[in-house]
């Protein structure tokens, strides 16, 4: 009888150890396999960029671009105005490092105190690869900035690809996705959308029209935004998924109370 009794509680924590511990295990395959598909995309980015940035560099040297670029320099630079000269080098000061690193810092620790570390993992991917890219395709083909006398800034390093371009794409594509997701209306989905859209054609002339880049750098800065915007909201996805199983996960009762 007294045998019974004491087994009684020894079976009710069995059958409660067994599906909790059978359901923790099973989350974690699915949480490796997310993060799995994040480091999976990560290195196609990689690799799609290095073989499209390739490919615009090698059409670039085509004597119909190399006659198109400069021409576009002069066209550009004589069709803007001084005060629209003057806005288009402010936008240009956006993407800096005094500027955009800063805030992409702070706007990741907010949401790393927010637990939401997928989401500053994603944005730190969609700005930080983009720009580690092109510096390093600027010192792989050694593209020289326009020779202009109305050069303004920007001469520090080689030209091709432009990192403003593809900055500008990837953040503005970023803050619309994740204000979307977290419920931002379609409405402000839409207007923060078009604003990057825009700001993106307007970086991309102002580039040009301030000597800073050649029209065919401009397209190698568009090609990583198409890139990694998408590939970064991918891994973003990825990640939150992973997190999401990993805080709804049973924790798994010791396995000494039941032996």
């Amino acid at each position: 009888m007294n045998n019974a009794m004491r087994s009684e509680p020894l079976n009710s924590e069995l059958l409660q150890s067994g599906p909790l511990k059978s359901e923790a295990v099973g989350h974690e395959p699915d949480r490796c396999a997310d993060t799995r598909r994040a480091w999976r995309w990560l290195a196609m980015g990689t690799a799609i960029s290095a073989i499209v940035l390739h490919l615009v560099f090698l059409l670039s040297r085509s004597p119909q671009w190399r006659s198109l670029d400069p021409y576009l320099l002069k066209v550009w630079y004589q069709a803007t105005p001084p005060a629209f000269s003057a806005f288009l080098y402010g936008l240009s000061r956006i993407v800096t490092v005094v500027v955009l690193w800063p805030l992409l810092g702070f706007t990741s620790w907010i949401f790393w105190r927010k637990n939401r570390w997928y989401d500053a993992l994603g944005l730190l991917c969609a700005i930080t690869l983009p720009a580690v890219i092109a510096l390093a395709a600027k010192q792989l083909y050694h593209v020289p900035r326009p020779q202009v006398m109305w050069a303004t800034g920007g001469n520090w390093s080689h030209a091709y690809p432009s990192g403003h371009v593809a900055l500008i794409m990837t953040l503005g594509g970023m803050t619309a996705y994740l204000g979307r997701r977290e419920g931002k209306s379609v409405a402000w989905t839409i207007v923060v959308a078009l604003l990057t859209f825009v700001g993106t054609l307007l970086m991309g002339y102002g580039r040009v029209a301030l000597g800073a880049h050649f029209f065919t750098d401009i397209l190698g800065g568009l090609t990583l935004g198409i890139i990694w915007l998408p590939v970064s909201i991918t891994i973003t996805n990825a990640l939150r998924a992973a997190s999401l199983k990993s805080s709804t996960q049973t924790p798994i009762t010791d396995p000494n109370k039941v032996l």
